[in-house]
């Protein structure tokens, strides 16, 4: 004996009509072939849909997995993602098998770095391996000058050079005035580029028209911009600071 999907009442299997509740005894099969459908979108196509769109991402996207990743040549795709986050150097040359080499040109940067500046730094790292095997690095690193006067250098740049830049932002706080700017020695240690020299002595050429708006410096704060190099003072406090930033490209 079946029951009726309706009244839950025991039926005979021949009945096409419940003869309890008159329910239609024949949806049954339709009701179940659709659930079987679902099943079969569920298990079947939507798994084989995503390997035909998003191709062999789940290679790199086992994150799961101890094993090491070995780099292709950076490869063309339609679809980007991101496989793999770092945050560290330790992690990223354990997951993947080149990531030592790219490490040692890293450390090299540094090296560089901390010669020029005649100091140590405290740096940060985020490194993203691409599915199709690009890798995009951004590091970051803070010279501590003194403590009104930081300078933070940002360097980006990917494993096929398309992207590769360099920032540079110097921070100095406790100023009273604009003519207390005073970045030469310190910028000069990381940048050649004479227009950044120069773009102070462009700022304090405007110093009639500071000493009018300075009490009413707002969010954009005053400033000097060129194609590479900005300098602008904002209100801190009572006091105000300068950032001076400069792009390689």
């Amino acid at each position: 004996m079946n029951k009726c999907p309706r009244c839950k009442k025991e039926v005979n299997k021949n009945d096409k009509f419940c003869p309890h509740c008159g329910y239609d005894l024949k949806q049954r099969g339709v009701r179940f072939k659709w659930i079987n459908v679902i099943l079969l979108l569920s298990f079947f196509v939507i798994p084989a849909l995503y390997v035909f769109v998003l191709g062999d991402i789940d290679y790199l996207y086992n994150n799961q997995s101890n094993d090491v990743v070995v780099l292709k040549d950076v490869q063309e795709t339609n679809t980007l993602a991101v496989a793999y986050h770092f945050n560290d150097l330790e992690s990223f040359n354990k997951k993947i098998k080149q990531g030592q080499s790219f490490s040692d040109e890293i450390h090299l940067y540094e090296n560089e770095l901390k010669e020029k500046m005649g100091m140590d730094f405290t740096s940060s790292y985020i490194i993203q391996v691409y599915n199709n095997y690009e890798i995009a690095f951004e590091l970051n690193y803070t010279f501590k000058i003194n403590n009104k006067t930081n300078i933070l250098v940002n360097k980006i740049y990917t494993r096929s050079k398309s992207i590769d830049q360099e920032e540079y932002i110097l921070e100095q706080k406790g100023l009273k005035d604009i003519k207390d700017i005073e970045f030469d020695e310190i910028i000069q240690k990381l940048i050649t580029d004479k227009n950044v020299l120069n773009i102070k002595d462009d700022l304090l050429k405007r110093e009639d028209e500071f000493n009018k708006k300075k009490k009413y410096i707002g969010h954009f704060g005053f400033g000097e911009y060129q194609d590479k190099v900005s300098l602008v003072v904002y209100k801190d406090g009572k006091q105000f600071k300068s950032v001076l930033k400069y792009k390689t490209k």
